[in-house]
């Protein structure tokens, strides 16, 4: 690992700028006087940039790095007002974007896995010269197994932030391809991923001890396509797709095991809308405007648990939820004056029919009529 950044540089002190201590005052005499000092500091750095890439198309990216610090002192009094220290605390945590990715597809050869991670563990545990306790070689072979470009910590530092990025592609209906497909298409892929790591200072030996570890990853969307229609029926539709994809690991050294989440969701919206057309009613012709909208999701939530002597094992599933919504609705105006909307939804959980789940199944039916005359 590379020493240009290190945790022990980062964290040395409060506030970060090498003030390893200071003279004390006297505080109100009490002999019995107990108090608390307690000392919090922030600190967030962050990148972000845009160019066009080529007509219609935009790449945005991102770094972020953020670490904090919290230094609390239990101090004792005399009848002087002399202060004694008896106890300090120290805990900080960090956070910066991170590059790990799901197991799927042609994400799978980066191998930011589990097995990546027990074999890197399992690595650490063999080096006899190194001795440092298996919480913490567990906690840097958690870091390095989901973390796609490994070598990059030997070169930028173990903390530097990696970039995450977003792309927005409009214009894809002048593509020869996908010419008369709509009037209007656009493409759209977002991911961002974070690495955190909680610590606390020993008071014993001042060593940091890792406590907490989590990475993740988002895709918002994985994949994102709007299309827009004009003159459809005399009105205009659009079409929004999306299928957004989410995990995240944590690592918890006290209950020795690793957990991780998974999040899929495909969402398919409809809109169309007829504005200003002549319904002529009582012998009047009305200006009116009318709106359809269907919406349709499907997420499916999954958790697993890993202990920390079989991480190669595949895990234990915990449980696991599909939700189905439907909602079609209407809206219709006449005149702006009066306004009548119609809807339902339904919606269904179900657990997994293997694992199960904490939330029972559940099936919900919903309706409703609105008008407004105004």
């Amino acid at each position: 690992r590379s020493t240009l950044f290190p945790y022990t540089t980062l964290f040395r002190s409060f506030p970060f700028v090498g003030i390893d201590d200071y003279a004390r005052g006297l505080r109100a005499p009490n002999p019995d006087g107990t108090y608390v000092d307690n000392y919090t500091q922030g600190n967030t750095f962050s990148i972000k940039t845009n160019r066009p890439l080529w007509e219609g198309a935009r790449l945005d990216l991102a770094w972020d790095l953020k670490w904090s610090m919290n230094k609390n002192y239990q101090i004792r009094t005399d009848a002087l007002g002399n202060q004694t220290i008896a106890s300090v605390t120290t805990t900080g945590k960090l956070e910066r974007s991170f590059m790990t990715f799901p197991d799927f597809l042609f994400f799978s050869f980066l191998n930011t896995n589990m097995e990546s991670v027990n074999e890197r563990y399992q690595e650490l545990l063999n080096d006899s010269g190194d001795g440092r306790t298996e919480t913490e070689k567990l906690a840097e072979a958690f870091e390095d197994g989901f973390e796609a470009m490994p070598w990059l910590s030997s070169v930028l530092g173990s903390f530097f932030p990696r970039v995450n990025w977003g792309l927005r592609w409009d214009g894809l209906e002048k593509w020869a391809l996908l010419e008369g497909l709509a009037d209007r298409i656009s493409l759209e892929h977002r991911y961002s991923s974070n690495f955190s790591t909680g610590f606390r200072n020993s008071q014993d030996t001042g060593e940091r001890i890792t406590e907490t570890q989590q990475v993740g990853y988002s895709f918002q969307p994985l994949i994102g396509l709007q299309l827009a229609f004009r003159q459809v029926w005399g009105g205009d539709l659009s079409v929004n797709t999306r299928w957004d994809k989410k995990g995240t690991f944590s690592l918890n050294t006290s209950s020795s095991n690793i957990v991780e989440d998974n999040s899929n969701e495909i969402s398919v919206q409809a809109d169309f809308k007829k504005n200003g057309f002549d319904f002529p009613l009582f012998g009047l012709a009305l200006k009116n405007d009318i709106q359809f909208t269907l919406a349709f999701t499907l997420n499916k939530t999954s958790s697993r648990i890993y202990g920390i002597t079989d991480l190669g094992s595949g895990g234990q599933p915990r449980e696991g939820i599909t939700r189905i919504s439907i909602e079609p609705r209407a809206k219709y105006s006449v005149s702006q004056r009066v306004q009548a909307s119609l809807f339902y939804r339904y919606q269904r959980t179900s657990p997994d029919a293997d694992v199960g789940s904490r939330i029972p199944g559940s099936t919900i039916h919903e309706g409703g009529l609105e008008i407004r005359i105004t």
